[in-house]
């Protein structure tokens, strides 16, 4: 009934496509399509009574709604934004991307609830890894110091957005230490692993942990010194992601405190301090206690001057960064005008590009994140661009490319999700995996689909090479898919 149900749904966008006058209303029709579509997933979980808030199609249905939906109302309501993000015209392009962006979401939700993606999940060896309970502080300690260490050395030498837009994975030397940039967030899931293990036990609680809470702590500090939002968004999902599995379900209650918290409080004094930089007023060199007082400073001004002005500049911060359909309406209008159409091969040769290095290759592609800036709209330099992964797809070979690129992305998350989790009763090192694996998934949903996944590619082996180190010898780490 699902397939049947997603056809049907299917002919909504087109429907609504075909019908609309031109304008606001056919955009603010197909806008409310998409967040129809992505409470589908909710509403599956519902009808199946098992509500799984770490299953990643849930993550993926949010962001989907944030970048398509809720950017294209906030475009609806702002006009101007069209102009503030590209000097090349495209507003006759959003209902296209609009209805792309629909039709590849449920692609999407095809691959996902396909039967076959738990079936080949079934037939993967099983990651059977248990942490050992003895040297794990000292383990943590090592991964966490090595991680923070990395980022802030290069932070520093390259600026706050080298690791958000992945600028050393064309250099051998700075790809090497970006990955060890990314020990930090191994660190901090083996630590909350580790907490809830000792809480399990009767070692006391998990927000107790001394370790969890320093890695919490340098994530937090690291994102407000230098302007990394991710580095918040990864130990919120982290954390998140460990008590689902491992303390209780998380409540309704939680996960809205922990969204107000990043969405409210967090963001805008990220924000307040890239615009305090932009404005002269701070440098990257500016003190620690300068850096946090001046961003603390003008959150709190701002909130006590106008409360519910402070609420509303918060979201439209965060829905006015999240540019989608912008990005896809450019690709559909300006490709190959601006920037030439790929070759599809480039998302087979994803392991080729992952672990042969460039000495090796000359001719290896070069992966970047910037690059759509600069083609589509003119910007040379690090710049926080939502190309999507649908614009990436699109970007290589048109409509076709993107409806099976959706699809396939769908039965990759199913696959991740089936292998790892399961049953629900997750070993030490599968949550690990699970979790390194669904943070990269949420963060780069709006960005490269090349340069993310080559990036998973790399990260597979490392994690799985850190989950041994952690369980030092505690019992074979992989073991064989029984049979069926």
């Amino acid at each position: 009934m699902l397939p049947v149900g997603l056809a049907a749904i299917l002919a909504l966008p087109i429907l609504a496509y075909l019908t609309a006058p031109e304008g606001s209303s056919g955009v603010t029709t197909l806008a409310t399509v998409v967040a129809a579509l992505a409470l589908i997933p909710f509403a599956v979980a519902w009808l199946r009574g098992a509500l799984d808030p770490g299953e990643p199609i849930f993550g993926v249905a949010i962001i989907y709604f944030l970048l398509f939906s809720g950017r294209a109302l906030y475009i609806q309501a702002d006009p101007i934004a069209l102009s503030n993000f590209s000097a090349h015209p495209y507003g006759d392009a959003l209902q296209t991307a609009l209805v792309l962006a629909v039709a590849g979401f449920i692609l999407l939700l095809a691959g996902y609830y396909a039967p076959f993606g738990g079936a080949i999940a079934a037939r993967l060896p099983q990651l059977a890894g248990v942490f050992s309970t003895t040297g794990t502080k000292a383990r943590v300690f090592v991964l966490l110091a090595i991680g923070v260490g990395t980022q802030l050395v290069l932070t520093l030498a390259y600026g706050q957005t080298f690791f958000a837009e992945g600028q050393g994975v064309n250099r051998n030397n700075e790809n090497f230490l970006l990955q060890l940039g990314y020990f930090s967030n191994y660190g901090l899931a083996v630590a909350a692993i580790a907490a809830a293990n000792a809480r399990a036990a009767g070692r006391g609680g998990f927000w107790r942990n001394p370790f969890l809470l320093a890695g919490c702590a340098a994530a937090v500090v690291v994102g407000l010194l230098y302007s990394q939002k991710s580095n918040v968004i990864s130990a919120a999902v982290i954390v998140s992601l460990v008590y689902n599995y491992r303390v209780r379900r998380i409540p309704l209650r939680l996960a809205v405190g922990v969204a107000f918290v990043v969405l409210f409080l967090v963001f805008p004094l990220i924000s307040t301090q890239r615009a305090l930089r932009e404005e002269g007023y701070l440098s990257g060199s500016s003190a620690t206690s300068d850096r946090l007082t001046s961003g603390a400073g003008g959150v709190v001004a701002s909130f006590v001057a106008d409360p519910t002005q402070f609420a509303r500049e918060a979201y439209g911060s965060l829905i006015a960064r999240e540019n989608g359909v912008d990005s896809l309406a450019l690709i559909i209008k300006y490709t190959p005008v601006l920037g030439q159409y790929k070759s599809p091969a480039q998302f087979l040769q994803i392991p080729a590009m992952a672990y042969i290095p460039r000495f090796a290759w000359p001719g290896k592609p070069v992966l970047s994140g910037t690059e759509f800036g600069e083609k589509y709209l003119g910007y040379f330099g690090p710049a926080s661009i939502s190309i999507t992964n649908f614009g990436d797809f699109y970007i290589h070979g048109g409509l076709w490319v993107l409806l099976c690129g959706a699809f396939v992305l769908g039965l990759f998350y199913r696959i991740l999700y089936a292998w790892l989790v399961r049953d629900g009763r997750l070993t030490d090192s599968a949550l690990l995996l699970y979790v390194v694996f669904a943070t990269t998934i949420f963060e780069t949903v709006d960005a490269n689909v090349v340069t993310t996944y080559a990036q998973l590619a790399k990260s597979l082996p490392i994690v799985l090479l850190v989950a041994q180190f952690v369980c030092a010898g505690n019992g074979r780490l992989l073991k064989r898919a029984p049979r069926v």
